[in-house]
């Protein structure tokens, strides 16, 4: 095979000398003095050195090249990401408002800066029941124990119906809309088990759901009013966070907070550990205030100031928040970011920011205003320490003379970007990242979804003869992930989650149908005969994890085998598998079931696949004796 690698010129000074030198006997015969001395050696030593150069420049490449090749690929340098986590406050005697970007300062001496991210209206209201409320018409109610860290629960059942209701009794009066309308919002954290979610890049997209997936009430002695989510951060209780929700408009001393699925919007039913009021969203974040003590403005061209933070601490997105000129008379001007000042006008208030370099230019009177004489220059960002936020779970916080503590780990600072950041994420996207071509494609990023609880994935094979089906239609059947007694319910809003995140990266043309497999119940009955001097019961318990084991819908482990949908199931195969048990001797009776009657053999269709139903009695055992056999 042909080696596809490029081949770089590495011919050094001396190698280009000796080349000249070599061809000028045939090139110019009647030069006949070659020495250091002669101008023409001279001149061939200049020639030799700016090829040199020329070769070394042309085997490399520039930062702004490198970037540029990064940003084909959609890799573009980042800036640093804070450390986020919750604290959850401990018992508040009084309700207070705590304003967004807060400082809370942790009681390590190690820690950096923290601020919180929302303005928050803490609240001496106490959780002091919770249960829930299901579409059925049944209440159950869940342990006083709620608000500890106890195993967790989940209060939608397992598969969420767009009636469930969970309902949280508080004592003592919340904060009411109007006096408080601008202290905050009430807060309500989430403690959730689910795996840990990368952290996202900064951006100014906006949120990936804008349709809340829950919604809120109060309930009191004078009925029921509705309570605006303001945020959800935990997206459809999909992982731990916190609800900020609108103070109510009349205050009670006792009450139900109500917290309802909106149309069965729930992904997966959630795992809940924890709920809380008064909890916090902080983030690993300090506020610059940069003013000149000298009057900036020159009414000249092209001025630039530099700031003094390192810019590969900038955040969130590698400029400041906010530039300002006071000008002379006392008047204040904003001035605003343009990625390239020569788009400007003359009369726009506008500078451009290098990153690289943490310097701010401003316009020259024909793109973009120039700085007026004598105006002083505030500029306002905000820098993070990256990976330096990251704190054990535990930590005690103070704020505004209220203690709390985290109960999960403060985690997803990243620090910036380099280059070789970006070379490796290359790497790994060249890898990767590609459209979902082959159906391997496919089914590995669907199984790539570890927050959704997705264990396998299937495409199928396409159906031409299928009127139904339009053309270029893809199918793929997903099995959630049974997590012990609790199964992940491949329910319809499951569903379409999944396909929304696959269908972006399916080549122009295709559609997608997202569907869970067919379950078709299977009884085995059979009765054994077991070894001398061993229990029955025991090889009965041993055969059903052998048949549960042997019809696995998901794998317990990376390498235990699990069922292919749509393989069929016959008697001779679950005869091998009961005579491979340990301790068995003999099978005497076997019958394979499906819809109440025995089979040879058990056909599935391409998205079918078996659930084992073992009930009491369909395994019987006896053991042998000298007299004869006994049970």
């Amino acid at each position: 095979m042909r080696d596809l690698q490029l081949q770089l010129d590495d011919r050094n000074f001396e190698q280009l000398v000796e080349l000249g030198r070599s061809l000028i006997p045939t090139l110019a015969p009647e030069w006949t003095d070659h020495n250091i001395h002669d101008p023409g050696i001279t001149f061939l030593e200049l020639l030799a050195w700016t090829a040199e150069a020329q070769i070394y420049a042309l085997g490399r490449m520039r930062r702004d090249e490198r970037l540029a090749y990064a940003a084909l690929m959609g890799l573009r340098p980042r800036g640093p990401a804070p450390a986020r986590g919750m604290v959850w406050l401990d018992k508040i005697e009084a309700d207070q408002a705590i304003p967004a970007g807060s400082v809370i300062q942790a009681q390590r001496p190690d820690a950096p800066p923290f601020r919180t991210c929302h303005a928050v209206q803490v609240s001496a209201a106490q959780i002091k029941g919770v249960s829930t409320r299901f579409a059925d018409g049944r209440i159950r109610q869940w342990p006083p124990a709620f608000a500890a860290s106890v195993p967790s629960f989940r209060p939608f059942g397992d598969a969420p119906a767009g009636g469930d209701c969970l309902m949280l009794v508080l004592a003592g009066p919340l904060p009411v809309c109007g006096a408080h309308r601008e202290a905050g919002h009430l807060s309500l954290g989430f403690a959730i088990d689910a795996p840990a979610l990368p952290p996202e890049p900064p951006t100014d997209a906006p949120p990936r759901h804008r349709i809340a997936r829950l919604e809120a009430f109060i309930e009191d002695e004078h009925g029921r009013q509705h309570l605006q989510i303001h945020r959800d951060g935990t997206d459809g209780l999909l992982h731990s966070g916190v609800i900020l929700l609108a103070p109510p408009a009349r205050a009670a001393d006792r009450c139900r907070l109500l917290l309802r699925s909106r149309r069965g919007m729930l992904v997966r039913s959630p795992d809940v550990r924890r709920i809380a009021l008064n909890v916090l969203d902080i983030e690993q974040l300090r506020a610059v205030e940069d003013v000149l003590p000298y009057p900036f403005g020159q009414d000249m061209p092209d001025q630039s100031h530099r700031i003094p933070d390192p810019p590969a601490r900038l955040h969130p997105l590698g400029r400041p928040d906010e530039v300002q000129m006071n000008g002379r008379n006392g008047e204040t001007t904003t001035w605003h970011y343009r990625r390239d000042l020569s788009e400007c006008r003359p009369e726009d208030l506008a500078y451009s920011f290098e990153a690289s370099s943490g310097t701010l230019r401003f316009g020259n009177g024909i793109n973009g205003a120039m700085p007026p004489r004598g105006a002083q220059l505030v500029v306002t960002y905000r820098v993070t320490e990256g990976s330096r936020g990251a704190l054990p779970a535990g930590v005690r916080w103070g704020i505004q003379g209220l203690t709390g503590s985290n109960p999960d780990p403060v985690s997803g600072g990243r620090d910036a970007s380099t280059l070789e950041d970006l070379r490796r994420e290359a790497l790994h996207a060249r890898r990767t990242a590609h459209p979902l071509v082959t159906a391997r494609d496919l089914e590995a990023a669907a199984e790539s979804f570890a927050e959704l609880g997705v264990s396998r994935a299937r495409e199928l094979a396409p159906r031409p003869d299928d009127p139904t089906t339009p053309p270029g239609t893809r199918r793929l059947i997903v099995v959630g992930r049974a997590e012990g007694p609790r199964p992940i319910v491949e329910s319809a809003a499951w569903l379409d989650e999944i396909r929304d995140r696959l269908a972006p990266s399916l080549p122009l043309g295709q559609r997608l149908e997202v569907n869970a497999p067919r379950y078709v119940p299977i009884r085995i009955r059979a009765r054994l005969m077991c070894a001398h001097q061993v229990a029955p019961n025991a090889v009965v318990r041993d055969v059903r994890e052998a048949l549960a084991a042997h019809l696995a819908l998901v794998p317990r482990t990376d390498d235990d085998p699990v069922w292919p949908l749509g393989r069929a199931i016959y008697r001779e195969d679950v005869l091998g598998w009961l005579r491979a048990c340990p301790n068995v001797t003999r099978v005497t009776d076997l019958e394979v079931l499906a819809g109440g009657q025995a089979m040879a053999s058990i056909a599935l269709g391409d998205a079918d696949l078996p659930r084992y139903v073992g009930l009491d009695g369909d395994i019987q055992v006896v053991a042998p004796t000298h007299s004869g056999v006994r049970r």
